[in-house]
């Protein structure tokens, strides 16, 4: 056996399987980045730490697996001229299979939410090493599976639900094996960093034996498949191919800008099939939708050289000051201020007006007059930071206060409120978001908008800003 040693890991290969050119190569770019690799998983999963030195050994005809302790990688195709992204990328899924034994907090690397996990931060950290998508879109079409079909629980719409249940194995299969129920743990994964807010640190610090137990943990609130299945299905209409295969790799492959673009037409309203049930992903930034699902849901060149300069503070996450994965790159699923998806959530209009801005503070109408692109600059940079108000619809001091379950999950951590409001506070629970309107009092008090409405709360909210109160119609008691 060649080794490398550092101070956590013990490299090795055997040169009967690979030419000592490409072996020195591989374990030298692992000796690397491994320790800073390390590091970061420590940080990631609360200061847990696996006994060390852990021993890899690279095996080239070989995919990845560990015992809790030590690991066996393949090199992912890859010699002495790299890049290394595949077998870096296999080595962080294995490493973190092996932090979630020494966490020992219920994410289990034998079933489909610990398979899930690994994958999700291998791919944040070595996005350029992702193997073609598979998983993800393999959930999406409901390709079938004899082995796990007749055990799936299905929404409304005939997806899985591998939120509210994890396939922990049965007589056919290992539990980490079948592609849909790690491509739907993936997919909520992302839906819960990119669209609530919720840093990597923080997930990986609940303990539960579902995802439905983490989202409650994390939100205070139940029903996390109901948003996250309604945003799907409004992306990806149920019964058509999504476009999603196992050939993306790169971000953007599934031919979709990041931004808007005068050559696309506009986003169409995103609905579930009945056209009852608003989706959480409402503006432009429902494109996340496709990059946290094509290529397994994980897009974007991170930064993780400088680790954690500005990182995100996790949600009352002990001990943990920083979210060493909230830094990336341009392209990333993260960066070091916002995401783009967190990022429309605090501009969508419902929580934010810029003349309502300037005209309730006016410490900021002296400051910059009538300029709403200040204004606007303001709110992102200082204003959600300060819990300032930035619309007549929401207010997120009152939201908290009036809401004593989501003030002891987010703390002061007002960005998050915010984006807890848009994507499911509303839509999906209806909960008041401002002394003005309480949207549940709304529809109980007006029969007629019950009947047109439902719990399409979201819808309710748009008919007293635009119609009701034009009609005289009260949003309190």
């Amino acid at each position: 056996m060649h080794s490398n040693q550092t101070a956590s890991f013990l490299l090795q290969y055997d040169d009967v399987n690979i030419s000592q050119t490409d072996g020195d190569a591989l374990l030298a770019a692992l000796a690397d980045t491994g320790e800073g690799d390390f590091a970061t998983l420590l940080a990631v999963f609360g200061g847990a730490k696996p006994a060390t030195p852990i021993t890899v050994t690279v095996n080239p005809g070989f995919g990845g697996s560990n015992d809790g302790k030590d690991m066996t990688i393949g090199s992912g195709g890859e010699g002495a001229s790299g890049p290394f992204d595949r077998i870096r990328n296999t080595f962080i899924a294995e490493l973190s299979e092996i932090f979630m034994a020494a966490q020992n907090k219920k994410w289990n690397p034998g079933d489909s939410k610990g398979e899930a996990l690994s994958r999700a931060l291998a791919g944040v950290m070595y996005p350029d090493g992702q193997q073609p998508g598979f998983t993800v879109h393999q959930w999406i079409d409901n390709d079938t599976d004899p082995n796990i079909d007749s055990e799936a629980v299905l929404s409304p719409s005939g997806r899985q639900d591998w939120v509210s249940k994890t396939f922990t194995g049965n007589a056919n299969v290992k539990g980490d094996l079948p592609a849909k129920p790690t491509g739907c743990g993936l997919a909520f994964l992302f839906y819960l960093n990119r669209q609530l807010g919720f840093s990597w640190a923080r997930m990986v610090s609940a303990a539960d034996e579902t995802f439905e137990g983490i989202y409650r943990q994390l939100t205070g609130s139940s029903g996390a498949f109901a948003g996250f299945i309604a945003a799907i299905d409004g992306e990806f209409r149920p019964g058509q191919n999504s476009g999603l295969n196992g050939t993306m790799t790169q971000p953007f492959s599934d031919g979709l800008e990041q931004g808007a673009s005068p050559s696309k037409r506009s986003p169409r309203a995103l609905r579930s099939p009945n056209g009852l049930t608003p989706t959480p992903l409402r503006t432009a930034a429902r494109l996340s939708v496709r990059r946290y699902l094509s290529a397994e849901g994980l897009h974007g060149r991170v930064g993780l050289r400088d680790r954690a300069s500005r990182a995100a503070q996790p949600i009352g996450l002990p001990g943990v000051t920083r979210d060493p994965l909230s830094q990336a790159g341009l392209r990333g699923l993260l960066n070091g201020r916002r995401s783009e998806a967190l990022t429309s959530s605090l501009l969508d209009p419902r929580v934010f007006d810029a003349q309502f801005y300037l005209d309730f503070y006016p410490d900021l109408s002296a400051a910059i007059g009538n300029d709403l692109a200040a204004a606007r600059d303001h709110w992102l940079q200082y204003g959600i930071n300060e819990g300032r108000r930035g619309s007549r619809l929401f207010d997120v001091r009152f939201y908290l206060g009036h809401e004593p379950d989501l003030e002891s999950a987010f703390g002061t951590n007002y960005a998050a409120a915010f984006a807890h409001w848009i994507n499911q506070g509303l839509p999906v629970e209806g909960r008041r978001g401002s002394p003005e309107f309480d949207v549940r009092f709304y529809l109980a008090h007006y029969p007629d908008l019950e009947s047109a409405f439902g719990t399409n709360y979201a819808a309710a909210l748009d008919h007293w800003i635009n119609v009701g109160i034009g009609e005289g119609r009260i949003g309190v008691p």
